[in-house]
């Protein structure tokens, strides 16, 4: 169904990624994409998922993106890739409905959240005010770590500030670049990961991370220097 919809997508900045149904922006740094996946119960019915990932530089292997979510679903009201988001599943006789929900309500959605500005306000507030900490029942999935919470449950009473945040904020403020804030970021991501072999690749890709921001910040104070002041 969603191949139906590529010029509608491509006029909303979303383009076929392998022409089989995935759809992505062309943001260089952060990467929204939205699919369609069909029930194996029911046939006839699909759910749109969609997700968010920032482009890691400093992983020292082909995959250079990071999930920042656990894949959510296009519903009624928007997106939902929150912690505890559930499927919506559509059936093929609604196109028209699911197609006008994705365009007027999930697309911009989807896009407000990944807007650099956007990301790093909330991980900065997840920081400083905490997010709803999941009760035990609650079993976690997620790539690298925690998920990236969009909506909070308001039967979670306890908060938790996710360490796994300083390290989302130093690439967003690498992408900015914001040297001193992407490397006072890395450097509390670093101080964690040491000797947490649960961490694969790491403490050396927050090593070549920390030493490309030092080179980036020698090659503009060096340019500082040089550059000729205007007469």
């Amino acid at each position: 169904m969603v191949d139906n919809w590529a010029e509608e997508l491509e006029i909303n900045g979303f383009v076929s990624s392998n022409g089989n149904g995935l759809y992505s922006t062309v943001d260089a740094h952060v990467i929204a994409r939205l699919w369609e996946v069909t029930s194996s119960r029911s046939p006839d019915t699909l759910a749109i998922k969609m997700g968010i990932w920032v482009v890691d530089p400093f992983l020292d292997w082909a995959e250079q993106e990071v999930s920042l979510a656990a894949t959510g679903f296009l519903t009624e009201s928007g997106g939902d890739i929150s912690e505890n988001a559930f499927g919506k599943w559509w059936g093929f006789e609604n196109e028209k409905i699911v197609l006008d929900t994705l365009i007027n309500k999930g697309i911009p959605w989807l896009l407000e959240f990944s807007q650099i500005d956007n990301l790093i306000e909330h991980f900065e507030k997840g920081l400083s005010q905490g997010v709803p900490n999941a009760p035990s029942s609650v079993s976690w999935t997620s790539k690298i770590a925690e998920r990236l919470i969009f909506r909070s449950n308001p039967g979670w009473k306890s908060v938790r500030r996710p360490v796994i945040y300083n390290y989302y904020l130093s690439l967003l403020y690498h992408h900015k670049d914001n040297l001193d804030e992407s490397r006072n970021f890395a450097s509390v991501w670093l101080d964690y990961v040491m000797g947490r072999a649960a961490y694969g690749g790491e403490p050396e890709r927050t090593y070549r991370h920390l030493e490309a921001t030092d080179r980036a910040g020698e090659a503009s104070n060096i340019w500082k220097i040089v550059k000729p002041k205007n007469k």
